[in-house]
Formats: C-alpha cells, sequence, structure tokens
C-alpha cells in the first residue's frame, strides 16, 4: 500500500503553501499527496488550488476538525500537512482547526504558517533535543525516513545558561557525548547526523536556529498538550516560525538504539551556534 500524505486546504491563499510543504514532504518521504478540503456552500476556490499544483482533491463535508482526524485515521495516511497560524500574542498559538487536528491524531502534523519561507525546499531538517534524547519511536522512523532521502538532520541541543559552570573546557565533549545519545536514540546507525549547540533559553533559541536561511523544516516530538505551562518550544514555534513545524506525537515506543547510547556511532561535525559558554567573562 502507498503512503499517502493528506494536504488539508481551503480557498484562500494560505492552501498554496501548503500543497507546496506537502509536495516536497512527499517526495523527501517517497509518499503521494491527497488534498482534502471539506465544502462549504459556493466555494470552489480550493479546487482550482489543487488543480493548479497538479494534486488529486477529494471533497468532504461535515464539521472541519472531525472530517481532517477521521480521513488522517487512515492506515495509508504517513502525516497531515495543513494550515495554522493564530494572531502574534493571541491566547492561541494557532488556529482552532489545526490545534483539533493536533490535539486528536496520533500521526505526524505539519503546520505550515501563512508566510512560509521556501515552501518547496524541503533538504535541510533541524530536530530540537530538549534536556534527555527523546526515544519515540515514531520520532525515530520519520528521521530515518527522512534521513535515506538524502536530507541532513541537525539536532540541536540548548543548554541552559544558568545550569553551566562560568568557564568550562569540557563544553565540546559533553556536546559531542550528547549527539552520540540523541543519534543512538533516534537514529539506527547508518545515518549520520549534525549536532548544532546553543546557550540560552531553549524555545528562543530553537526560533533563532529556524531562522537560519538553510532549515527548511522543524521537526520536534511533543506531548499533544498545549496547556498552561506545557509545550514551551512547541507554542513558541507554532506562533513565530516562518518554517513549516512538523510535530511527532510521543509513543511509549523505544527507538532504534533501544534506549541506551553507543558511543562508537557515527555523529556529524558538531558546531557551536551563538553564544558558547566559554565566551563569557568575569567582571
Amino acid at each position: 500500500m502507498t503512503s499517502t500524505v493528506i494536504a488539508a486546504i481551503d480557498g484562500s491563499a494560505a492552501a498554496w503553501p501548503v500543497l507546496e510543504v506537502a509536495g516536497a514532504f512527499a517526495r523527501a518521504t517517497a509518499t503521494t499527496v491527497q488534498a482534502l478540503h471539506v465544502a462549504e456552500d459556493g466555494d470552489d476556490a480550493a479546487d482550482a488550488l489543487a488543480a493548479a499544483r497538479g494534486t488529486p482533491l477529494r471533497i468532504a463535508t461535515g464539521d472541519v476538525t472531525s472530517c481532517l482526524v477521521d480521513a488522517t485515521a487512515a492506515a495509508e495516511v504517513l502525516a497531515i500537512v495543513l494550515g495554522g497560524r493564530g494572531r502574534p500574542g493571541g491566547a492561541r498559538p494557532a488556529g482552532h482547526v489545526a490545534l483539533g487536528v493536533m490535539a486528536r491524531v496520533d500521526k505526524p502534523v505539519i503546520v505550515v504558517p501563512p508566510d512560509a519561507a521556501h515552501p518547496a525546499r524541503l533538504e535541510h531538517v533541524l530536530v530540537p533535543a530538549e534536556g534527555r534524547p527523546d526515544g519515540t519511536g515514531t520520532l525515530a522512523a520519520l528521521l530515518e525516513r527522512l534521513a535515506r532521502s538524502g536530507l541532513q538532520l541537525t539536532a540541536l541541543h540548548v543548554a541552559d545558561e544558568a545550569s553551566l559552570p562560568k568557564y568550562s573546557d569540557q563544553t565540546q565533549h559533553e556536546t559531542e557525548a550528547f549527539a552520540r545519545e540523541f543519534a543512538a536514540r533516534n537514529l539506527p546507525r547508518s545515518i549520520d547526523v549534525e549536532l548544532g549547540f546553543r546557550v540560552g533559553q531553549p524555545a528562543a533559541e530553537v526560533l533563532a536556529a529556524c531562522d537560519e536561511p538553510t532549515i527548511d523544516m522543524v521537526v520536534i516530538a511533543w506531548s499533544r498538550d498545549l496547556s498552561s505551562g506545557r509545550a514551551r518550544v512547541v507554542r513558541q514555534l507554532l506562533e513565530r516560525s516562518r518554517i513549516p513545524v512538523l510535530l511527532v506525537p510521543e509513543t511509549d515506543d523505544a527507538g532504534p538504539g533501544e534506549g541506551t547510547s553507543d558511543p562508537g556511532r557515527r555523529v556529524g561535525r558538531s558546531r557551536t551556534v551563538g553564544r558558547h559558554p566559554s565566551d563569557h567573562e568575569e567582571h
């Protein structure tokens, strides 16, 4: 059975970057794209947009969120791509449809900002790794699929400045150890991964890394919980990122590394981006 990526579109201009991101993701994962539109009376703009992109379109009727959730549940669906951006500074980090789908589906969801930068390009993926590297099986399988298509993967580790010693000559070694652990838990041994390293507040530093011109998408595991005090990095990405955000629901499955570090596995070069703890000066 051929896997499918759903591109959820309406009749607005925001549907075009959704179609482009879905196409790029489908090429990277060797899947097909199926556009899905929940129809409203007299709305034929979605049909024209899908036709212009050359994407097959399916029309559904009913509650928008429920239709998208039901469609994503199909066995052949790998992921769903949809637009979503709440008002800057508002109480919600995305529109109500995007939030409803994100909370209810157990498959990857790609949220595309309406002003997405280079939505048709997918060559370099950023994977924030907060604290203990995640052992999510779904994340591991997806990263393997992306890496095998030739995409560059950068795992970003953000260290809390307050937790670091003022002077440290061990940061590079600690960073490389973290890279090995992250790779062992989330990628098969044959896949190379680069590590980006920043010091500061995680959400701010992840957003800053997303602004690098070579980064095309950010992939992050999450708990499907945006309640107060939870998923701060995810919330900031949904509110402010100008590149697509791929949310991977956390599972209880172990990744390829079975939750253990492999000191011998191959990790790409580490690089420090932003402030480095050894740059601090004593006053």
